[in-house]
């Protein structure tokens, strides 16, 4: 297994090479929505790749998890406040989690699931946390806001699990959002025992940790084939709660097709 503090950097662009080559100045504080106000350059419509270097060191403490596939924890991302808010929307709102584009219910996963979806937000004035959030994820990987699917929050009680999987989905290559290209998954909470997320062909298990949030890759970069090196499951919580929430990011527009019924 690999410790999650084993490799500390910064999300290589383009080479490992380039990654070995970056300098590692990075500033630890927990996500405010002050840097959303930071531009950099995003990609040309249709197209997609790995975070940016540069623009991650000067923003965040970040440790890499993998090079090769990127995975990168942001330690310390969010507030407290922010929590609270996801978890305002949420947890009236927690029913058992489905899998697949059926969205059927098995024992594969067993965790609850809430959607942010409009109808749930509201006008409730603590939106605005999701949205900075939405908006620093957005500059993140690159990609409009409007690429990012709703926030999913997941509850895990004592035994609850979600068993290997890929958030790539190959029905959606042929519609308007096209395919998921990138997981942020956000810990809401510390766990007492259990409930790290593993991914298996990588010999890693992130263990939750209150306030940091992880980002990976479902494809290779600029094109649409899935990244199986991925795939990853949510271990079974032996002690305590967990919360997290997944924001799923498309090589598209997601939020249109969505509202118009046009995808899953």
């Amino acid at each position: 297994m690999v410790s999650t503090n084993a490799v500390s950097g910064v999300l290589m662009v383009g080479t490992l090479a380039a990654f070995l080559a970056a300098s590692t100045t990075l500033r630890d504080t927990p996500f405010s929505g002050t840097a959303s106000t930071q531009h950099q350059q995003p990609f040309k419509p249709g197209e997609w790749g790995y975070a940016d270097a540069d623009w991650l060191r000067q923003h965040y403490n970040i440790t890499m998890l993998s090079e090769d596939p990127p995975v990168i924890q942001f330690n310390n991302f969010i507030s407290q406040e922010r929590i609270d808010a996801i978890l305002h929307f949420a947890k009236p709102k927690f029913a058992r989690s489905t899998s697949g584009i059926e969205r059927e219910v098995s024992n594969y996963r067993t965790s609850s699931t809430a959607w942010m979806l409009p109808d749930v937000l509201g006008n409730d004035p603590m939106q605005a946390h999701l949205k900075d959030m939405e908006e620093e994820i957005a500059r993140i990987v690159r990609l409009p806001v409007e690429n990012q699917e709703h926030f999913q929050v997941l509850q895990y009680q004592k035994n609850q699990y979600y068993k290997v999987h890929s958030d790539y989905i190959e029905e959606q290559r042929q519609q308007p959002c096209g395919i998921r290209v990138a997981t942020f998954f956000l810990y809401l909470n510390d766990v007492e025992e259990g409930g790290g997320t593993r991914f298996p062909n990588l010999n890693l298990t992130v263990q939750p940790a209150k306030g940091n949030a992880v980002l990976w890759y479902s494809a290779y970069p600029n094109t649409t084939r899935m990244d199986s090196r991925t795939d990853h499951e949510a271990m079974p919580v032996a002690k305590g709660m967990k919360y997290g929430a997944n924001k799923w990011i498309h090589i598209h527009d997601f939020v249109t097709p969505w509202a118009n019924g046009k995808t899953v």
